[in-house]
């Protein structure tokens, strides 16, 4: 969880604008980017679900997430990585000594930063896929896929060295109607 001054430093220097962003997310356009408020992972995860037909807006969205970490301290779609508290105790930052409720208590403050926490409960919470492509490299891209998932989100996410922000993203192609399509014959 990001201090005061580290959120001020990431909203006055690494909110980029759009045309800054072309090359990094290779099959993929920015659809969406949000301000860098500490909001940024909620936002785009919004813009992604509405296109679904699932809308809630950035704030709503954070409550119904913390909501559902408050409500599944066990993860649903992966039961045998059992109580979320422990798995948000090795995932933060250990001399926060933050508890799981307080955890849930700073996450659900409007300007604390979504991380992986979140976005694993948003994936559950609405059984979508959520790809995730990293200005870290390919192997830092990162899908979470609940069990029954047919629905696939993408985020775009810049790491440490380039801001830690999201964005929407959209596929340069759209893999869903290419991969239905019957192959043309010759």
């Amino acid at each position: 969880i990001l201090t005061h001054a580290s959120k001020e430093e990431h909203k006055n220097r690494f909110y980029i604008e759009d045309q800054e962003f072309a090359e990094p997310f290779s099959g993929f356009r920015i659809a969406f980017n949000p301000k860098g408020n500490g909001s940024c992972q909620f936002a785009p995860l919004s813009h992604q679900l509405a296109k679904h037909g699932i809308y809630y807006g950035t704030a709503s969205l954070r409550e119904k997430i913390v909501h559902y970490l408050r409500e599944n301290r066990v993860s649903q779609s992966h039961p045998e990585r059992g109580d979320m508290a422990l798995f948000i105790a090795n995932a933060i930052d250990q001399s926060c000594n933050l508890t799981y409720d307080n955890y849930l208590q700073t996450m659900s403050l409007p300007g604390t930063y979504g991380d992986e926490v979140t976005l694993r409960a948003a994936a559950e919470l609405f059984n979508v896929n959520i790809e995730i492509s990293s200005t870290a490299g390919y192997r830092q891209n990162i899908k979470i896929q609940p069990s029954s998932a047919s629905i696939n989100i993408y985020l775009g996410h810049y790491d440490e060295e380039s801001g830690i922000h999201y964005v929407s993203l959209e596929p340069e192609i759209d893999f869903e109607l290419t991969s239905s399509l019957d192959p043309i014959s010759t």
